[in-house]
């Protein structure tokens, strides 16, 4: 296999949009931005632009993408399923399958939803 990992933490890109709840990495940010490159929460836009980023992979010639649920979209709560975010993996994963990818999923990225 010949490919790329994303992690979804450092690439989704978003925070609190479409029903995601704040993860350990949130609060994090919220508490240590310094820490952070630029002070930003995240550089890329892989929630929107992941078929522009799989394309790249594609041309890349690679056969193989990883990348990772985050809890904290997926469940927000810890008990109630995001559609949302049923949506958004089920949508990376068949544009894999589309592009001849074989997709490997990581379960857990150190990134925990955050429950204050």
């Amino acid at each position: 296999m010949w490919g790329s990992a994303f992690s979804g933490p450092q690439t989704e890109g978003t925070f609190l949009e479409d029903g995601k709840s704040a993860s350990n990495w949130d609060h994090w940010f919220s508490l240590e931005k310094y820490r952070f490159f630029n002070q930003q929460r995240c550089l890329n836009d892989f929630y929107h632009r992941y078929q522009e980023d799989i394309k790249i992979a594609r041309e890349l010639n690679f056969n193989s993408l990883r990348t990772s649920i985050q809890w904290s979209r997926l469940i927000p709560d810890g008990k109630t399923i995001n559609p949302k975010g049923v949506e958004f993996y089920n949508n990376v994963i068949n544009e894999m399958l589309k592009n001849n990818f074989k997709p490997i999923i990581n379960l857990f990225h150190f990134d925990m939803p955050y429950w204050a």
